[in-house]
């Protein structure tokens, strides 16, 4: 479209100098020449201001610069009315607003890195990126509000400001140990909502790099250091009772197997007594029910080597002879 604007502007130009040399009549009939030239000159310069072509992730905003009105015009080829309409385009997909302390991103466009205070008063060094997309459906309002240059009158101010405010919320310890992520994450939250209130959208935000001075960073390195040796300590402590702990359950199972063996054995003890006892008894009634046999088995442990007996003359002797004898005669003996 700038071609044919161009081309146009050349044959107006042309055509103007033909008409100042018919009145100067240096050439005939180039008068007609000259105003076929300006009108052609005068419809491609038209062609040129009538057409507009919005690329691929932009949007455009028309304003009227009669009625002052605006609207929207979407990817590809738009008509618009030269020299009363005014076009703006803007860049619909995600960028990036970043604040890094690398020579080659100031280069492309970044900023200096941020300085920041945490809740001790401590300066902390700060990289970031924010990713970014404005609503493609609110671009009338952010032209009415913020213009074109809105990511240096808007987005990178209040970046500064609110990454400021949520890190003087945390001490340098929690900002770069457990701390990161909730402070991440309140930083999204807050300048999320500021943005959306102007018709932009947060896409994230990435703490990529927070510095701390270096003898914060000793001290924390000997805090840590210190846990380590009191989580170590903790840990002996914690085996050492699991040892013990073992070590119970072992007396308490050899014991247990010693009680089970003692009473197995007193238990096979008194299971013998018994016995011998049931035997005993056994034995005590047969002899009470047959005394001869007391005095047969005296009288057999006796006949192999005793050839001769002495009886008392009063007669009171372990055997007696009458009763062996008619034992021995009775039938059946």
């Amino acid at each position: 479209m700038v071609v044919l604007s161009i081309l146009g502007v050349l044959l107006i130009i042309g055509a103007i100098a033909l008409v100042a040399q018919a009145v100067q009549g240096k050439r005939a009939g180039s008068g007609a020449i000259a105003l076929v030239a300006f009108l052609v000159g005068l419809v491609l310069l038209l062609s040129g201001q009538m057409f507009v072509v919005v690329t691929a992730g932009q949007v455009g905003v028309v304003f009227n610069q009669i009625s002052g009105g605006l609207r929207s015009i979407t990817e590809g080829l738009n008509i618009i009315v030269p020299f009363i309409d005014q076009v703006t385009l803007y860049n619909g997909r995600v960028r990036d607003v970043t604040m890094s302390s690398s020579r080659e991103e100031s280069a492309r466009g970044g900023e200096d890195p941020l300085e920041v205070l945490s809740s001790e008063g401590l300066v902390i060094g700060v990289d970031l990126t924010v990713l970014y997309q404005i609503d493609r459906t609110k671009t009338n309002a952010i032209h009415l509000t913020l213009g074109p240059d809105y990511a240096n009158t808007f987005l990178r101010p209040n970046i500064r400001s609110v990454v400021r405010i949520q890190f003087a919320e945390f001490n340098a310890i929690d900002i770069i140990g457990t701390g990161r992520a909730q402070l991440q994450a309140a930083i999204e939250e807050s300048l999320g909502k500021l943005m959306s209130d102007r018709n932009i959208n947060l896409v994230s935000m990435n703490l990529r790099e927070i510095r701390l001075p270096a003898q914060i960073i000793q001290a924390i390195n000997q805090r840590q250091e210190e846990q380590q040796r009191v989580e170590q300590a903790r840990l002996q402590v914690q085996r050492a009772e699991q040892e013990r702990q073992v070590k119970v359950i072992q007396a308490q199972a050899e014991a247990q197997s010693i009680q089970a063996r003692a009473e197995g054995e007193a238990q096979a003890i008194l299971l013998r007594a018994q016995a011998e006892a049931e035997s005993i008894r056994l034995r005590g009634e047969a002899l009470a029910g047959n005394p001869q046999i007391i005095q047969l088995t005296v009288a057999e442990k006796l006949a192999p080597g005793v050839s001769t007996i002495l009886v008392p003359s009063e007669g009171n002797f372990l055997l007696d002879l009458r009763s062996l004898g008619a034992a021995a005669t009775e039938p059946g003996r």
